[in-house]
């Protein structure tokens, strides 16, 4: 069943998680792609002209991921639509509604190339789920660079980033870069006037370097924990300060083997649960049929759950947005309700798109996911076309 953004849709029989707290046995009505009513049940003249059935599982907002690279053995940096779209509807299966293409440090030629790619996809309409780009470098710290390349990690240069903003013509909504470099205020300074969100992250950052970037602007922190400095009692790096200080917001890659589950457990204490964010930092392993997979010419194999290189370094995960929602409630034993923000208003609000996404509010975009207890998706809707149903 798939309809048009311009019909209307009605679903019923399902726990609404709305903005307003849970409605068991809810209704929501969506129409031109807009959600035009949210209650305990359907008013005279409101239903659409489709109708879906929940079926007693949950109807919650769309996940949002900030940080996902790809899916279906393909990545957002190979370039082509054809694999942008791949990508984007691998994730839309897992409930994801909206993401950011995530592109990883890479020489500028290629950035331009992916980022141009992006852009067309998106100015298009050519894919259902996909909202910016998240640039993940090239802007780190080599000795926290992970498994970006040695050979293309640099310094910030701010004469390459404005051809690079040129080139997203205004899809470029996060960066990521490693704040104590040479040239990176200036470089923060500079994203943030443009109004793109500016994530410490692949850092070796001290505290002193740290207050400095979030005077100067950063306001995110890429996978706490993963790939910076970390909590050393003498000299407490960026995963401490980031915790410490109130402005900050942090994302996690729960998937159980990035992070201990008593690290995300003692970042939502340290944080709240409003400034917690869930990603996937998904790379093309995810739902890959070949036999031989790989990563800058190197082979990745899974391993307890996770992509690793062969020297045993993890390369991303195969972590999916409902998944991670569905751990952090394991690791925690909090109520899905609570649980959900984190992949929904959460995200939604770091994009500062909580006006018209990550929860279901009357006159919000209708993006919607139907899963069961384990976190199954059942179906995903976007802007109010179905575009993946089991039901």
């Amino acid at each position: 069943m798939v309809n048009s953004k311009g019909s209307s849709l009605t679903i019923v029989g399902g726990t609404v998680l709305s903005g307003g707290g849970v409605l068991p046995d809810g209704v929501v009505v969506v129409r031109g792609g807009r959600i035009s009513y949210v209650g305990p049940s359907l008013p005279k003249g409101e239903s659409g002209e489709s109708v879906i059935h929940a079926g007693g599982n949950y109807v919650g907002p769309g996940f949002i991921d900030l940080h996902v690279h790809g899916a279906v053995g393909a990545h957002f940096l190979d370039g082509g639509s054809e694999s942008g779209r791949r990508i984007s509807a691998a994730h839309s299966r897992y409930g994801t509604t909206a993401l950011l293409a995530t592109l990883s440090t890479a020489p500028r030629d290629m950035l331009l190339e992916g980022i141009a790619c992006l852009r067309q996809l998106i100015e298009e309409g050519q894919s259902h789920n996909i909202l910016g780009i998240h640039l993940e470098g090239p802007y780190i710290n080599p000795a926290q660079r992970g498994v970006h390349p040695p050979q293309h990690v640099r310094m910030p240069d701010t004469k390459e980033l404005l051809g690079l903003l040129d080139c997203a013509g205004g899809v470029l909504k996060l960066v990521t870069l490693a704040p104590e470099l040479e040239g990176a205020i200036g470089v923060i300074q500079l994203l943030r006037a443009r109004g793109i969100v500016v994530a410490a992250g692949h850092s070796n950052a001290n505290a002193r370097e740290c207050e400095a970037a979030f005077d100067a602007g950063v306001s995110y922190v890429t996978h706490l924990f993963n790939a910076m400095s970390g909590m050393h009692h003498r000299t407490p790096g960026l995963a401490a300060a980031a915790l410490a200080d109130e402005r900050i917001s942090v994302e996690l890659i729960s998937d159980g083997v990035h992070i201990h589950p008593l690290m995300v457990k003692l970042a939502l204490k340290a944080k709240g649960w409003e400034r917690v964010v869930l990603v996937t930092d998904c790379i093309k392993a995810l739902d890959f049929k070949g036999e031989d997979m790989q990563l800058g010419g190197r082979k990745i194999s899974m391993r307890g759950g996770a992509p690793h290189l062969d020297d045993g370094m993890l390369c991303g995960s195969v972590l999916t947005m409902n998944r991670a929602v569905k751990n952090v409630r394991e690791f925690t034993g909090a109520s899905i309700a609570e649980t959900i923000r984190l992949a929904t208003i959460n995200p939604a609000r770091i994009l500062g798109i909580e006006g018209r996404k990550g929860s279901i509010d009357v006159g919000k975009d209708a993006d919607l996911v139907i899963f069961d207890d384990e976190m199954d998706v059942k179906a995903t809707i976007i802007g109010g076309e179905v575009v993946y149903n089991t039901l």
